[in-house]
């Protein structure tokens, strides 16, 4: 409680040539905890944290997924969906659902 959590969710992009590059395209969901109403949401988030979805290291985010933009020379792979990224890569690593938990969204830098 009180901690934000951030789910970590990619989706691959690739050119629109299989000759080209590929990269995946990593987006942040943010959610922060309500003592008032006992719950997590974005919709509780503050005015100096980040958006709904955001790119790990901040600047402009999204209000729904949905919103994200493939990079300008790639177009989105279309068999493949956003996949939720389990992995313990980040300090704690994740619980079983994918979000990492931590008091500051800025422990993410």
């Amino acid at each position: 409680p009180g901690v934000p959590p951030c789910g970590i969710l990619s989706l691959p992009a690739a050119a629109e040539s299989l000759d080209e590059e590929s990269l995946e395209v990593e987006v942040f969901e943010n959610e922060r905890w309500s003592s008032l109403r006992s719950e997590w949401g974005a919709n509780h988030l503050m005015a100096t944290d980040p958006p709904a979805f955001s790119r790990r290291l901040g600047g402009s985010g999204w209000a729904a997924l949905e919103e994200v933009e493939c990079p300008a020379h790639l177009v989105w792979a279309p068999t493949q969906g956003w996949c939720l990224d389990r992995s313990p890569a980040l300090r704690g690593g994740t619980d079983s659902e994918g979000w990492f938990y931590s008091r500051l969204f800025s422990s993410l830098d």
